[in-house]
């Protein structure tokens, strides 16, 4: 049975998911690699926010927690492809792939003028390592698999709810360039705002 933390958290995170798709439905985007590959990157953030909770939803925290990373990093290449990719990467891209590393990814982000320090400062030390020990089977995975002489998942509901809070927060962001590049000024203002009010972006 899910504590009522980690409830309230997922009707927080499944209110807003539906809130953002109701606002993003009819948004319109030229039709060039750069948007729609950008956007396409966004698409799959929203599909795997939805997957989070579904699996939260039936207790399976640990194949949950192991698509926190894969989130995230669909995230940043949607706005390292919006912002950062050159015409020659594009096009390499839309053929076959980008021989690039995640760290000059970010590091490409970061000297942008649109460079997020708050979510960057959340995905730094500890955090990065746990998402990468979630998704490698690692040891704070396979700790958690444990509850006294048993195999059983044993994840503390703190965590649970700081990974949905995360993963709606990579949602905003994503729905935030989203309607960047359909050109909704309008509606990306009260997202910034909503988002500085949460935390997520710094002012």
């Amino acid at each position: 049975m899910l504590s009522n933390t980690v409830n309230d958290a997922l009707e927080s995170a499944e209110t807003l998911a539906a809130r953002l798709r109701q606002e993003r439905s009819g948004l319109k985007i030229a039709a060039t690699d750069r948007n729609w590959l950008s956007a396409a990157c966004f698409d799959q953030a929203f599909e795997y926010h939805k997957a989070i909770i579904l699996l939260v939803r039936q207790s399976l925290f640990g194949a949950a927690l192991a698509l926190v990373r894969p989130m995230f990093e669909i995230y940043i290449r949607g706005v390292w492809i919006g912002q950062c990719a050159s015409d020659a990467e594009l096009e390499k891209l839309r053929k076959d792939r980008i021989d690039k590393k995640f760290h000059q990814i970010m590091k490409e982000i970061e000297s942008h003028d649109s460079g997020n320090i708050s979510l960057r400062a959340k995905v730094t030390g500890n955090f990065k390592d746990a998402m990468n020990d979630f998704i490698h089977g690692g040891r704070l995975q396979l700790m958690r698999r444990l509850t006294g002489n048993a195999f059983a998942p044993n994840y503390p509901a703190n965590e649970i709810v700081e990974t949905i809070d995360f993963v709606s927060a990579i949602c905003l962001l994503s729905e935030w360039e989203l309607v960047l590049l359909a050109g909704r000024k309008d509606i990306a203002t009260s997202l910034l705002d909503e988002m500085k009010a949460r935390g997520i972006f710094a002012d």
